[in-house]
């Protein structure tokens, strides 16, 4: 039996999701747009209002209409008349932004629309809009200096971020923390793990996989988010089927599904960022737990000894969790921002820890009721560690060589540094293949001599 033939039985749908990819680059390499503007009116569904430069810029289902003047009163859910020239994203003078454009699903884009309100709505879209404005505002009234903070840790707002705190996370290479992702979620599910521990862990699994749909729905479906929420989904589902959950099956999986229901989101740096760190841990990660598992082999002999030895592995477990994540995502940062975060390691170690402490404090302070009597306590704890984290932060980017700036490579030095890792993958799985495959003959024939 071929080597190829030994992985294609063991995971055929990592071998499916490539096949997705290279059809989703082709198909979007070979797409050619219409190049010429087109005067139109167009009827859609407003599902995301923002600034750019101090001009408003309105998001619908397929169009992206920037410096919009002309209309101030507007809510998610809104049916607007769009009227201008209308031009293809991918005629835009950045073509990457454009592939980014038709990764959200945004077919064409508009520069100072005329826009009528219709008088029509959206009720889903409304109502997603109302519920983000709800929870806006409370986060506003209860964390207040704090609040742009929280906005983008708990539904990816970063519009009122400052540009020194966006700054220094992307030098430090955290700023997967301010982007919704498995972090996050994981996070979210286990503060209501804790909080509905009275009842069946059927029940509690069921409840927490309907509120994260609702959440992905409310922040925007965004790859990471559909990532996150897709892993936890396949999860429950292997403990209702009880099946042993594959982390890399699971991943490939959700690339398929994805990339079938819109091939440009291979172009879309959140997804690739937040695919290849996860393949990255199922790869790396339980080759560096072995090795690093050498180290917590002494055995306590009293209680502080054995409390010693959890946060030891707790520590460990982290570091491997955070060296294995980097080492696939690290050529891709340096190819699309071009520094090198070298205290990247370090800031991950302290950062990840402080701000599920600070979000699991924060979902108790959001929660409780205005005016309880220790809700003043708990959003006090929670802006204290808040400030600690980003007062560490600015000191450790103020540091000599915090970060290092690259130069631009061409993207065959990415196919150059990832076939290595491939053919390291392929080989380590025929192994791991043939020896079950042997173990599987040897039992046969032990149990036929018995």
């Amino acid at each position: 039996m071929t080597m190829y033939k030994f992985i294609l039985f063991r995971r055929p749908v990592v071998f499916l999701s490539v096949i997705v990819i290279l059809y989703s680059l082709i198909i979007t390499s070979l797409y050619r747009p219409v190049e010429l503007k087109q005067q139109a009116r167009l009827e859609d569904t407003v599902t995301r209002v923002d600034t750019k430069h101090g001009k408003l810029r309105i998001w619908t289902k397929n169009v992206c209409a920037t410096n919009v003047s002309n209309l101030k009163n507007i809510e998610l859910g809104d049916i607007i008349l769009l009227e201008g020239n209308f031009e293809d994203v991918l005629c835009l003078k950045n073509p990457s932004y454009g592939k980014y454009l038709r990764s959200q699903q945004i077919t064409y884009a508009i520069d100072k629309p005329t826009v009528y309100l219709t008088g029509k709505r959206s009720q889903w879209c409304y109502l997603r809009g109302q519920v983000l404005n709800y929870v806006d505002c409370r986060i506003d009234i209860k964390f207040r200096n704090r609040a742009y903070l929280w906005k983008a840790l708990l539904y990816g707002d970063k519009s009122e971020l400052p540009d020194e705190v966006t700054e220094s996370f992307s030098k430090l290479g955290i700023s997967h923390l301010l982007a919704i992702s498995g972090f996050h979620v994981g996070i979210i599910a286990l503060f209501f793990h804790l909080i509905l521990f009275k009842i069946s862990m059927k029940s509690r699994n069921l409840l927490i996989c309907v509120f994260l749909i609702a959440y992905a729905y409310m922040t925007g479906a965004r790859a990471s988010i559909i990532r996150a929420v897709g892993f936890y989904l396949l999860y429950y589902l292997s403990f209702l089927i009880r099946r042993k959950y594959d982390l890399l099956a699971a991943v490939s999986f959700l690339i398929t599904v994805i990339l079938i229901h819109n091939p440009w989101k291979v172009w879309d740096i959140g997804f690739q960022l937040s695919f290849a760190s996860v393949i990255s841990i199922g790869i790396f990660y339980p080759k560096l737990h072995r090795t690093m598992g050498q180290f917590l082999t002494w055995n306590p002999t009293n209680k502080v000894w054995e409390y010693g030895k959890v946060m030891v592995g707790y520590m460990i477990s982290l570091i491997e969790v955070t060296v294995a994540a980097q080492l696939l995502t690290l050529p891709l940062c340096i190819y699309y921002f071009h520094q090198i975060p070298i205290y990247g390691i370090i800031a991950n170690l302290v950062a990840i820890p402080m701000i599920t402490i600070d979000m699991i404090l924060f979902l108790v302070a959001f929660f409780l009721p205005n005016g309880f009597f220790v809700e003043h306590y708990v959003i006090e704890l929670c802006n204290k560690g808040m400030d600690y984290l980003l007062h560490w932060i600015h000191q450790l980017t103020a540091l000599p060589f915090s970060n290092l700036k690259a130069s631009e490579f061409s993207p065959y030095w990415l196919i150059l540094i990832y076939t290595p890792v491939v053919i390291w993958y392929l080989y380590e799985e025929q192994n791991t293949v043939r020896k079950n495959f042997y173990d599987i003959q040897r039992t046969k024939k032990q149990s036929n001599y018995s």
